[in-house]
């Protein structure tokens, strides 16, 4: 949150959104798309959303974080959709409906990797430190990453522009492949 925004009364674009109750949030894996609006789709098609918890944040990162989730875009594009799914002081799982291949999915912290693999097939690369698992599903245009805890828990799935299409990215995960698109 900007101080200097919030004494000048300069508001970020989610200000103006009226909140539609009825909006299911619902994510579509297969259209890469959130409410019905994929990756790359205009942000405002999101206004139904409502005012972000961060209507002072001039930099494009818009917080929905009591209902687990947050939107990045990128001059006027959805870029990046972060969801979390272990809450903390700030922050509440995301509870919403998740959509694959025509059929819900039950994601949620509890979700394990074998969970996913059923679900979604195998990853693309599998990242491994000390203190998560990161994997990596990739598509023209469009990465789905998710992150597991060292304890298993399902923490984070982020949906956005390919991180691995960058050669730097795929050195700095051990990827030795190309990049498939």
């Amino acid at each position: 949150m900007s101080l200097k925004n919030r004494l000048l009364g300069r508001k970020n674009r989610t200000a103006q959104w009226q909140k539609e109750p009825s909006l299911p949030l619902v994510v579509d894996l297969d259209k890469h798309a959130f409410c019905g609006v994929s990756i790359g789709g205009h942000i405002d098609r999101l206004s139904g959303l409502g005012p972000s918890e961060n209507i002072y944040n001039d930099v494009g990162m818009y917080q929905y974080l009591k209902q687990g989730f947050y939107l990045v875009e990128d001059n006027d594009l959805l870029e990046t959709l972060v969801f979390i799914l272990l809450p903390d002081q700030n922050t509440r799982p995301f509870t919403g409906l998740w959509r694959y291949q025509g059929r819900d999915l039950s994601i949620s912290g509890q979700t394990t990797p074998k969970d996913m693999r059923w679900a979604c097939g195998n990853p693309f690369h599998e990242f491994v430190e000390e203190d998560e698992v990161l994997w990596f599903y990739e598509f023209p245009g469009v990465e789905w990453q998710f992150s597991w805890r060292a304890d298993g828990l399902l923490e984070s799935v982020e949906i956005g522009l390919p991180e691995l299409a960058y050669p730097e990215a795929r050195e700095f995960y051990g990827i030795k492949q190309a990049w498939p698109f």
